[in-house]
């Protein structure tokens, strides 16, 4: 039985003063700029091409169409005007995976959209861009191709047409706004041009010291390279992977690369490598002329100048400090050394800073990492140009915390002959992200880099407190069989500059002793060096032959033993022990050689 036909869709597209723009793009038919639909099936003699043409050629320039759709079981016909328009056969539906009812349906859709555009249409009324991107859009419309193109500002963008597409390129950082046609039909598009957080590659460079310059102290400059010295845009935030450091020999150079990760606000986020160049000068080390003793007073009341002295040129120092915040209120303790002159300094800095309630655990803390790099002369040079503060220590400190630090500190031939460094307590002050890192750090100059010369909040000059040579070269001995042989740490104080009190306890001074035991019997004997807390609560670091021992804290009168060795009949035996006594710690203590004993063993020697 033959089905009737029957109509689907009635579409009468409203009448317009302007006619439609209809073109073909191989098997694609585009009605003012859209993409209407594409054809795949041969009809007759026409292929999918040809049918296209035929019809961009038949609604070109037509201000209004009215379309009807009959459907059989075989086919779907689209008349215009009472004219076919299009057939769509089951081969034409099969190939869109649809019926041809469906199909006729999408595709009268379509047209609908398509004629009912304005004149202009923009796929994006705002565009953001980086520096080194391009963006396009496109345009539909009956003028897409034909409308006018006005740009506010060429210095921040360049603009180009191909067809119904735009493609903006960035000329430089800023706004502007891209119109696109005329009086009501005009639309706008709003152009941001930003920034990379940050560009690469980049290189920077640091100057070591050391013999060799640990591995340690090599990755904390270059984590201070990156968190101070990379360039990019302001307030921009930095990742970076692990970095990977080795020892560097007196004379070396070697430069480690560091994939950065950049992100800021109003910017492109960015990734790269930046190459940090760190070079170990090779300077002999030089040992320090004077200890600065910045300890008067040690509980601080209230806000005050600490301590002012001149660092002078290639005359090295060791500087303590160690202060109780013994007011009721928050303080900041700040050790600045400022160049007050025209010409860059460079400094080599061995630091060793520390905060804590238990200021026995402070001086411990401090003078660890100091005393590590010490024994090696490893340490950094920083560069302090004209004008410019290198903050030592900075530390916020709660009522009952303690800030201590034990630094070395040399001022290297070729800038000024002296700069100015001061120690003071001042009430707490508003401070930016990098100073707030700056306060949880040993080193705060890795946080904050070099600031503009910051200077002392008070005027009078603190008392100076300078001991000469703070390094006692000491010998003892034990003979088997005889008496227990003591040395005693910080008995013999040493002289002040100024004729003024001597050191008592030698805080600071460094010890290097050779305890040395002889056995002048006829039998073996097993031998041990004890360190006892004499005075009271302490800790203790100590190099001993070549080993690193640091001691847990020790209440008074405790002993620990160092090492234990067997001496046989007519040997003897030199142990090499250098140590500080430690800000916070009582002193004197005691090293003892005598006949083991039952006490553990420290070191499983």
């Amino acid at each position: 039985m033959i089905r009737p036909a029957f109509l689907l869709l009635l579409l009468a597209c409203a009448a317009a003063s302007y006619g439609a723009t209809a073109r073909a793009d191989g098997a694609t038919l585009f009605v003012n700029e859209m993409r209407v639909l594409t054809l795949r099936a041969t009809v007759g003699d026409s292929n999918p091409k040809t049918r296209a043409a035929t019809l961009a050629k038949v609604l070109n320039n037509r201000s209004e169409i009215n379309l009807t759709v009959q459907t059989t079981a075989q086919s779907a016909k689209v008349f215009e005007s009472g004219s076919v328009l299009i057939l769509i056969n089951k081969a034409e539906a099969a190939a869109h995976a649809t019926s041809t009812a469906r199909l006729a349906s999408t595709w009268i859709e379509s047209l609908r959209a398509a004629w009912s555009l304005p004149p202009v249409k923009l796929s994006a009324s705002a565009v953001t861009l980086p520096t080194k991107g391009t963006a396009t859009v496109d345009i539909v419309g009956r003028d897409a191709r034909t409308a006018p193109m006005f740009i506010d500002s060429k210095e921040v963008v360049s603009v180009t047409r191909s067809g119904a597409k735009l493609t903006i390129k960035p000329v430089a950082v800023g706004e502007t706004t891209l119109t696109v046609g005329e009086a009501e039909d005009a639309r706008d598009i709003k152009i941001r041009v930003l920034p990379y957080a940050a560009t690469f590659p980049q290189t920077h460079s640091a100057t070591v010291v050391g013999s060799p310059a640990s591995e340690s102290s090599i990755k904390s400059v270059v984590e201070g390279i990156l968190k101070t010295r990379i360039q990019g845009v302001t307030g921009a935030q930095w990742k970076w992977t692990g970095i990977d450091t080795k020892a560097l020999s007196a004379g070396q150079k070697v430069t480690i690369p560091i994939r950065v990760k950049a992100s800021a606000n109003n910017a492109f986020a960015s990734e790269g490598i930046v190459n940090v160049s760190v070079s170990n000068l090779g300077l002999a080390h030089k040992r320090e002329t004077a200890l600065w003793y910045c300890n008067d007073p040690e509980n601080v009341k209230k806000p005050q100048s600490l301590f002012m002295a001149q660092l002078q040129e290639n005359e090295p120092v060791r500087m303590l400090y160690h202060h109780i915040n013994d007011s009721f209120q928050g303080l900041f303790l700040q050790v600045f050394i400022a160049n007050k002159s025209d010409k860059t300094a460079s400094v080599v800095v061995i630091p060793g800073d520390s905060k804590d309630k238990n200021p026995v655990l402070a001086g411990v803390l401090a003078a660890d990492p100091f005393f590590r790099s010490w024994v090696h002369g490893s340490g950094e040079v920083v560069s302090i140009p004209p004008g410019a503060t290198l903050p030592i220590s900075f530390r916020r400190l709660a009522p009952q915390e303690t800030s201590s630090g034990l630094c070395y500190l040399r001022l290297l031939p070729g800038g000024p002959q002296t700069l100015t460094v001061t120690t003071e307590a001042v009430l707490p002050y508003e401070l930016n992200e990098s100073w707030q890192a700056a306060l949880r750090t040993p080193t705060p100059w890795r946080e904050v880099g070099i600031p503009p010369n910051i200077g002392a909040s008070f005027s009078s000059e603190h008392t100076q407190v300078i001991y000469p040579s703070p390094f006692k070269d000491e010998e003892f001995t034990y003979s088997v069989g005889g008496n227990f042989s003591f040395f005693r740490i910080g008995h013999r104080p040493i002289a002040r500059q100024d004729k003024g009190q001597a050191l008592e306890g030698n805080f600071g001074v460094i010890y290097n002793i050779q305890a040395k035991a002889e056995n002048k019997t006829a039998v073996a004997a097993n031998i041990e060096l004890v360190f006892e807390t004499s005075a009271g609560y302490s800790g203790g670091i100590f190099l001993l032959d070549e080993q690193f021992i640091r001691l847990p804290l020790m209440q008074a009168k405790a002993e620990v033993r160092l090492a234990r060795f067997r001496l046989e009949p007519g040997a003897t035996k030199t142990i090499n022990l250098s140590t500080i006594p430690l800000s916070g710690s009582s002193y004197p203590a005691t090293l003892v050689l005598r006949p083991v004993s039952t006490l553990p063993d420290l070191t499983g020697g």
